[in-house]
């Protein structure tokens, strides 16, 4: 099953035009109750001065998305089976600085 993911996190090397480069993404915050506890395991900050240009990244709007927090209505088996999520975190120095805005107690 493959889930549209919107991205946000601009200081990702993996965001391209507002999705993600990936075909997969890892969202962790195993113990979460609320969305500011989870957060992307694939996020890996650009190095400072590159760019990310849309006419050289390959923008992936649709895939699979492993999820361990187990907390989320949308949790199944270690996957996300929401139809659409959102990751968000603007300037994110590190992986705790993102989060799941789809993120939904159980």
């Amino acid at each position: 099953m493959t889930t549209g993911l919107t991205c946000t996190v601009n200081t990702c090397i993996n965001h391209c035009d507002g999705y993600c480069s990936l075909h997969s993404i890892n969202i962790g915050g195993h113990q979460a109750m609320m969305k500011d506890e989870t957060f992307c395991r694939s996020f890996a900050q650009r190095p400072e001065g590159a760019q990310n240009s849309t006419n050289f990244c390959a923008a992936n709007p649709h895939m699979s998305i492993k999820c361990s927090v187990e907390g989320c209505a949308y949790y199944k088996n270690g996957r996300c089976k929401a139809e659409n999520v959102i990751v968000s975190g603007g300037s994110a120095d590190a992986m705790q600085d993102t989060l799941c805005d789809t993120f939904t107690m159980r």
